[in-house]
């Protein structure tokens, strides 16, 4: 997979086209997973890249000064979409300027370079500056600047929508057994493992180099 910042070092990658998707993908769960499926088929389908554009920070900790944990730290992100098999991923950094683009500015200049085919969205989607920007946004764009849209609907488990607020609250009430049907993985947390009273060690049996 390829990884770029900025969104122009893509352009050469697309000249036949693209199958795009955008989005948080905090947690990278079953409903996103759903979503990045049909990307996939699609972009092999039409034989031109599947492109998944993404946002560091979350856009909230910009906007509002703080944001909810995240369930995926962005490096993680990245190595599950990969594991996916898109073929290029887009992470943008998200700034107070960003935010100011219009849904429809966002299209034209960050989309349609591309040359994008058809963009795939989740039911809830929302971009560009106030949140304007939807399904039925991207249709008109995309009559006028021929590419198809593609809206996926929501995954459910246990009669509740799989999503990354609903992951989130279950982690932080400690509920973490509950959340690996909707991750399809155990949830994880990184950090630096330091040099501290041996406990481990001496009591557990676990040496340092475990970890």
């Amino acid at each position: 997979m390829e990884v770029f910042d900025k969104i122009e070092e893509a352009f050469k990658a697309t000249k036949s086209g693209s199958v795009i998707s955008i989005g948080n993908f905090d947690g990278v769960h079953i409903g996103h997973k759903k979503l990045l499926k049909q990307l996939n088929e699609k972009a092999k389908a039409l034989h031109i890249p599947s492109i998944v554009i993404t946002f560091d920070p979350h856009p909230l900790k910009v906007l509002a000064g703080k944001c909810p944990p995240v369930i995926t730290p962005i490096k993680q992100k990245l190595e599950l979409l990969e594991k996916l098999g898109i073929d290029i991923t887009i992470c943008i950094k998200f700034t107070k300027d960003f935010a100011k683009i219009s849904a429809e500015d966002f299209v034209i200049n960050y989309l349609t370079p591309l040359k994008v085919r058809t963009i795939i969205i989740g039911y809830d989607y929302r971009f560009g500056k106030n949140r304007h920007g939807d399904y039925n946004l991207l249709k008109r764009l995309g009559e006028q600047f021929d590419f198809e849209v593609i809206q996926i609907g929501p995954v459910y488990y246990n009669n509740e929508v799989v999503s990354s607020t609903r992951i989130r609250t279950l982690v932080q009430e400690g509920k973490v057994k509950e959340v690996v049907p909707m991750l399809n993985r155990y949830y994880q947390v990184f950090g630096t493992v330091v040099q501290g009273h041996n406990r481990g060690g001496s009591l557990l049996a676990i040496p340092m180099e475990f970890f």
